[in-house]
C-alpha cells in the first residue's frame, strides 16, 4: 500500500497543500479488523497533519502540472492589473497602442550581485512588477515586460506593442518567420522568459516593433516608450511595494540549477560557478591576512602603467607582487617556514615582531624615509589641488592626509592602519566632492591624486624593503665570516 492508494495531495485556495484520504477501512466488501482500522486511522491522522515540504524539496508550485503553472502565472498577472489599477498613459491616442521595458538598478550589476529589476507595461492599462533573484538582469526585465504586452490587451487585433529591446524584437520576427528557435534556446540566458514569450506570440495577432529608447521625438511610440520607462524607473523607489513576477517555471529545461540567494540559475553556469567560487575565495580572503585583499575599502582604478609596464628596473613592481600575495621574506614569514630561532622579532633590533605593518609603518629605523616621502607627496598633491583651483580649506585637508599617508589615521584609512606598501590609495573622490568642480576637472584630479599616492607608496616600499635585505644580508655574511680580506 503506498500514498496514492491511501490519498492524493492537493492544493486548497490558499495555496497550501493537504492530504486528502480516499480510502475506506473496508475492501471488496470485507471490514477491516479492529487493529486494521486503529492503524488506519492513525496513518491518516499523521498525513494529513503532514506537510508537504517534508515529501518535496523546493517550490511548492513545481508539483502542478506545466500547463497548470502557466495558467496560474498568467491569471495572477491579469489579476494583478485588474486589482492595482495603475494610471494608464496620458499619451495613449487608441487602445491598440502599448509599450514596454524594463529597468535594472544598478545598472551595471553581475551575475552575483545584489539588484533590483523591473518591468512595466503602460498603454490603456499599466502593470509594473519586479523580477525576484540575483541572477536576473535587464534582458529578463524586457522580456517580461512584453509578456505582460501579451497577456493584458483586451484584443489583439490590429494591436501594436512598442519596445526598446531591439534583440527581442527580432526573436520575435523570427518567432512568426517559422524559423526553429528551441536548438538556440537550449542554453540561451533567459531561456525560460523567452519560451514563455514565444508561446504567447505564437497564438497572438499582436504586432510588436522596435522604437529606438530615450529618443527627443514626439511621435506616438516614442512618447509611450518614455511612459513605460518612466513606470519601470519610478517603480524602483518602491520596489519593495511592487508585486513579484512569477517565474515561468514551465518552460524551464527539464534540469535548472537553484540556489536559495540567487534564484533560477539560467545563465551559463560555467562562468556563474566560476565566479562563485572566485567571491567566496576573496571574501576567505579579505576576512584575515590583515585586511590585505579589502581592496573594495580602496580607489580602485588602474594603477599608472610606468612602473609596472616601462620601468627599466623590475624590483618596485616585484615588490608589489610579493607584498599583495603575501610572500614578502619578512622574519615573521621566515619563522613560519623553516624556524630560523628568531621568533620572528625585527632583524633590525627592534622588540617587535617582524611583519609587513611593521617593516613599512612603524620600524624606527625607516621613519626620516617615510617623512621625507610624506612632505614630497604632500607638495605634489598641493600643486596639483592649486593648479585647478581648489579653495585652500579642501587644500590643506588633503595635503595634511598626503603628509601622513604612511601611519595611522582613521580619517584617511578606513581599517586606521595604512596599507600604502601594497599600492592601496584612501577613496579620493570623496574628499573633493564639495570643491565645486565641473565633472572632467574633478575626474582629472581625482586621476593625478591616485597616480601621484600610488607611486610614492609603492616606491617608498620598494626602497625600505631593499635596504632591509641589504642590511640583514650584510649582517649574515659578517657572522658567517663572509666577506672579508
Amino acid at each position: 500500500m503506498n500514498l496514492q492508494t491511501m490519498g492524493e495531495w492537493r492544493m486548497n485556495p490558499c495555496g497550501i497543500w493537504k492530504f486528502v484520504a480516499k480510502m475506506e477501512p473496508f475492501t471488496n466488501g470485507k471490514r477491516w479488523s479492529e487493529a486494521g482500522r486503529r492503524s488506519w486511522d492513525l496513518a491518516k491522522q499523521t498525513l494529513e497533519a503532514a506537510k508537504i515540504e517534508w515529501f518535496f524539496d523546493g517550490p511548492g508550485d513545481l508539483l502542478l502540472p506545466r500547463c497548470t503553472r502557466r495558467t496560474v502565472a498568467e491569471e495572477t498577472i491579469r489579476a494583478l492589473a485588474n486589482l492595482l489599477q495603475f494610471p494608464p498613459s496620458p499619451n495613449v491616442e487608441n487602445h491598440r497602442a502599448w509599450a514596454s521595458d524594463g529597468s535594472m538598478v544598478p545598472a551595471t550589476s553581475g551575475i552575483l550581485d545584489e539588484k533590483t529589476v523591473t518591468a512595466a507595461l503602460t498603454g490603456t492599462k499599466t502593470m509594473v512588477m519586479r523580477l525576484s533573484g540575483n541572477n536576473v538582469n535587464i534582458l529578463h526585465g524586457e522580456v517580461f515586460g512584453l509578456i505582460m504586452g501579451h497577456l493584458l490587451p483586451d484584443s489583439d487585433i490590429d494591436c501594436i506593442l512598442y519596445s526598446d529591446h531591439l534583440n527581442t524584437v527580432r526573436f520575435l520576427q523570427d518567432v512568426h518567420s517559422n524559423i526553429e528557435q528551441e536548438s538556440t534556446l537550449q542554453y540561451r540566458n533567459g531561456r525560460s522568459y523567452l519560451r514563455w514569450l514565444k508561446i504567447l506570440a505564437e497564438n497572438s495577432q499582436i504586432r510588436v516593433e522596435y522604437t529606438k529608447g530615450h529618443s527627443d521625438n514626439t511621435n506616438l511610440q516614442s512618447r509611450l516608450n518614455a511612459d513605460a520607462d518612466h513606470f519601470a524607473t519610478a517603480a524602483q523607489r518602491q520596489v519593495n511595494n511592487m508585486p513579484i513576477a512569477p517565474a515561468p517555471t514551465f518552460t524551464m529545461n527539464q534540469f535548472t540549477f537553484y540556489r536559495q540567494r540567487d534564484g533560477w540559475i539560467e545563465s551559463n553556469i560555467r562562468v556563474f560557478m566560476d565566479q562563485v567560487l572566485a567571491r567566496l575565495t576573496a571574501n576567505d580572503l579579505a576576512r584575515g591576512h590583515h585586511g590585505r585583499m579589502s581592496t573594495w575599502l580602496y580607489h580602485t582604478p588602474n594603477p599608472p602603467p610606468f612602473i609596472y609596464h616601462k620601468a627599466t628596473s623590475a624590483y618596485t613592481a616585484a615588490i608589489q607582487l610579493y607584498a599583495r600575495s603575501g610572500q614578502l621574506a619578512t622574519a615573521e614569514k621566515v619563522e613560519e617556514r623553516q624556524g630560523d630561532g628568531n621568533g620572528g622579532r625585527c632583524r633590525l633590533g627592534c622588540r617587535e615582531v617582524e611583519d609587513e605593518h611593521h617593516i613599512f609603518t612603524a620600524c624606527p629605523h625607516f621613519d626620516t624615509w617615510r617623512q621625507d616621502a610624506g612632505q614630497q607627496l604632500r607638495d605634489t598633491i598641493a600643486a596639483r589641488l592649486n593648479q585647478a583651483n581648489v579653495d585652500i580649506q579642501h587644500v590643506e585637508d588633503i595635503s595634511n592626509k598626503a603628509e601622513s599617508f604612511y601611519s595611522y589615521n582613521r580619517s584617511t584609512w578606513h581599517l586606521g592602519d595604512s596599507h600604502y606598501y601594497l599600492g592601496l590609495v584612501p577613496k579620493v573622490e570623496k574628499w573633493i566632492q564639495q570643491a565645486g568642480l565641473n565633472h572632467l576637472t574633478k575626474e582629472r584630479l581625482i586621476h593625478g591624486i591616485y597616480c601621484d599616492w600610488h607611486n610614492a607608496g609603492v616606491r617608498l616600499a620598494s626602497r625600505i624593503f631593499g635596504e632591509l635585505q641589504k642590511r640583514v644580508t650584510r649582517e649574515w655574511d659578517e657572522r658567517n665570516g663572509k666577506g672579508r680580506c
